[in-house]
Formats: structure tokens, C-alpha cells, sequence
């Protein structure tokens, strides 16, 4: 069975909208460097490097929930097949998405409740198509409230500054690590 594995990244992007909110992103190579570029439908004739290079590029911190086997199966995926840890020069800093190595990737501990909706989005609790969330809700692990019994994950995230860091290296790297070492939670 596989796990999950959050993996705190960095994220490089611009924002040329000139509504409030941008209503689309594309992810862009500009003078070795990956972005994602977020803009509105008006500006789509105007993604070209000269026009995004007169807008300030940002960073921030953001997380991927990948499901691997192990934790060096999770970095293989990332840098293989996420188009953001793709688009940017040669080194990884220069990608739009790349890895905070001060950060620890987060091995998250099993929970049987957890599901995923068909846009892949985690539950807990059984789908609900009409719906589209579990029968307890969304999981906390897309950020909402923890359900009112057990959560393996939400416990995880509450006790993870106190468990040891592990390091491993993958692709001459090292990387760090938080297992939790408490065997799964049933729930409720």
C-alpha cells in the first residue's frame, strides 16, 4: 500500500491580471527561470517574456501531496512528472516548483477514512458524488476543520515538531525527513 508524502516546496510566479483574481495560469520558461504565470482571458495575446518581464516575480512557500511507495519513489515523481519541477533552467532553484530543502518532507501517517473525489481531492470518509466530499467532510489535509472524533493526520500535524528528523539522500541530496512511528488510528 502506498502513502502520502508533503513535500514543502518553493513556487515562482507572476501575476498579471488586471482583474482581482486571475482566471488562468500557464507555466513559462523566461530567461532560465520556470514560473507560473497567472493572468485573466483579456491578456492571453500578451504572454510573451518581454511583457512579463516588466511585472515583479514572486515567491512562496507551498506544499505537493504525492502517493508513492517510499519517500525516494515521492522525489522520483515530483521531479518526473510535476510540470512545474520541469519548466526552468538547470539547476532545481531555477524550476518554477523546487523542493525547500530546510523544510521536512512529511511521511503522513495512514488513515482509513481517507478518500479521494474524482478531481482528486482527499476526503474523509466515503464520497458523496452529489456532493463531492466524504461522508464526514473534506480531510484536513485539504486544510478544513478535523472531523469530531480521531484523526490520525491531524494528530500527526500537531506532534510532528516533536518527532526526530531522519535524512536520506536521493540523487547525490540529502533530504529530510518526519515519520510518525505510532501504527494507524481507527478511526471514531
Amino acid at each position: 500500500m502506498n502513502k502520502l508524502y508533503k513535500i514543502p516546496l518553493f513556487k515562482r510566479f507572476c501575476e498579471i491580471t488586471s482583474e482581482s483574481v486571475a482566471t488562468k495560469v500557464k507555466i513559462m520558461h523566461i530567461d532560465q527561470l520556470g514560473l507560473y504565470v497567472y493572468y485573466d482571458k483579456t491578456q492571453e495575446d500578451q504572454l510573451k517574456p518581454d511583457f512579463i518581464r516588466r511585472h515583479l516575480i514572486g515567491m512562496t512557500s507551498t506544499y505537493a501531496i504525492i502517493e508513492a511507495e517510499n519517500s525516494e519513489n515521492a522525489l522520483e515523481i515530483f521531479f518526473n512528472e510535476w510540470e512545474g519541477a520541469l519548466v526552468g533552467g538547470e539547476n532545481e532553484s531555477t524550476k518554477a516548483l523546487w523542493i525547500d530543502q530546510k523544510q521536512p518532507i512529511k511521511e503522513l501517517p495512514s488513515c482509513q477514512l481517507l478518500h479521494r473525489t474524482k478531481d482528486k481531492r482527499f476526503t474523509c470518509g466515503e464520497v458523496n458524488d452529489e456532493t463531492n466530499s466524504g461522508e464526514y467532510g473534506m480531510c484536513v489535509i485539504e486544510h478544513y476543520d478535523r472531523p469530531d472524533f480521531e484523526c490520525p493526520i491531524d494528530d500527526f500535524y500537531g506532534r510532528a515538531w516533536e518527532l526526530p528528523e531522519e535524512t536520506f539522500n536521493f540523487k547525490g541530496k540529502k533530504y529530510k525527513i518526519i515519520r510518525d512511528k505510532v501504527l494507524e488510528v481507527v478511526c471514531k
